[in-house]
Parts: C-alpha cells; structure tokens; sequence
C-alpha cells in the first residue's frame, strides 16, 4: 500500500469540515425557520384571544370577569403592537408602539396612519362592532416586521 500523501490527507480534513458545516449550517437555517412559524402561530392565536376579548368586553354587559379579562389579557398584552381606530380609520389610541415622543397631535395621528397602513399590508384589520352602526378596529402587526 502506498502512503498518502500528508497535503492530500489534510485536503480531505478541510472537505470534511467545510461538509460538517455546510450541514450545521442548513440544520440550522431549517430549525430557525420552524421556530419562526411555531412563533407566527402563536402569535396569532394571542392576537386572536386579544380580538375575542375585546369584542366580549365590549359588547357584555356582564360585570363579574371584566376585571379579570380586562387585566389578564388586554393589559398583559406587552409585546403585540395595537392600534385602535375609529370607523373611518382615524387613529384614536396605540398599545405597544413605539410612538415618538414630543410629537404634535397632528404628527403623532400621521405616524400612526403610517404604521397602520403598514401593518394592513401584514394582516387585515379586526373589526369590533360596538354597536348600531358603529365599529371600531384595531389593526396588529407582526413582530416579524
């Protein structure tokens, strides 16, 4: 049997090592990706208890869990972006969105169109009707934004 020579041993070494971390690489991009979409959904799902809770206290006149769900979802609600609207699309609050500081009324109503018109192109709003003839809405980005 013939030796091998050392250079062509250590070109095989650094192929085995470049083809371990090709693989390491594509694990993990794959994994990434599947934590991202288990992400996704249950971000959705919080968004749409969110939705269902809103429109419950809302429309309830019930006054035993308001309390309860009003604390426990709506105000515990610290990381999906909200912004409330009024019917004709006229922002009337936001909840965790980062609203500059020191902005007049007016700017502070067109960042809040801007923002909105962005997270419409994520996902369509969620429409509350209030009552005869009004709805409010509220529109949700994503954290993937």
């Amino acid at each position: 049997m013939l030796p091998i020579p050392i250079y062509d041993q250590k070109s095989r070494i650094k192929l085995v090592i470049v083809g371990v971390a090709l693989l390491i690489g594509a694990a993990t991009v794959i994994y990434t990706n599947l934590l991202v979409q288990r992400l996704s959904e249950r971000e959705q799902k919080q968004i749409d208890l969110y939705a269902k809770t809103q429109r419950y206290l809302i429309n309830t006149e019930e006054e035993s869990n308001v309390s309860f769900l009003y604390d426990e979802i709506i105000e515990a609600n610290t990381t999906i972006p909200v912004i409330w609207a009024d019917d004709s699309g006229y922002p009337l609050d936001a909840q965790n969105l980062p609203v500059p500081k020191g902005l007049s009324e007016t700017a502070r109503v067109t960042y809040l169109q801007r923002e909105m018109q962005k997270m419409k192109e994520q996902h369509p709003p969620i429409v509350i009707e209030i009552g005869a003839g009004c709805a409010t809405s509220f529109t949700i980005r994503s954290r993937r934004s």
